[in-house]
């Protein structure tokens, strides 16, 4: 084995090629491995913009409410009916305190509910990933 930085270094380029050492391939791969961890949790946050445009409109669209949606709303507001609530804010003013107040929780009940599912499907997120076993 190399003894020092320069022959471990000269070592792998003998190894693997001067261009897998050279700092763009190790910008690439930094890069990469940034993008990846990003992009799981920018799909989740992504999602949660879709049930605010479910939410922040004239009339609140029931069909969009996806399954994740209605377990987030239950997790949050047990024992209360998703559409009875759904029909007190079709009353309110989308920027009222209490219609931005309901969407405040609930968006950020299903944020974790999106992330929830994609760690127990073996994803990772922000870097975090479960071991085999692990929920």
């Amino acid at each position: 084995m190399a003894g020092s930085l320069e022959e471990v270094a000269a070592h792998y380029s003998a190894r693997y090629g001067a261009e897998r050492s050279s700092r763009d391939s190790l910008r690439q791969l930094y890069d990469r491995y940034v993008r990846a961890r990003e992009e799981s949790i920018l799909d989740a946050a992504a999602a949660t913009v879709a049930l605010d445009a479910a939410l922040l409109s004239d009339q609140i669209d029931v069909g969009a409410i996806t399954p994740q949606m209605q377990e987030a709303f239950r997790l949050i507001f047990p024992g209360r009916d998703l559409l009875e609530r759904i029909e007190e804010l079709n009353g309110l003013t989308p920027d009222s305190r209490q219609a931005l107040g309901f969407i405040s929780y609930w968006k950020g009940k299903y944020f974790e509910v999106l992330v929830r599912d994609k760690l127990n499907a073996g994803e990772s997120v922000a870097g975090i990933q479960l071991v085999p076993g692990q929920q």
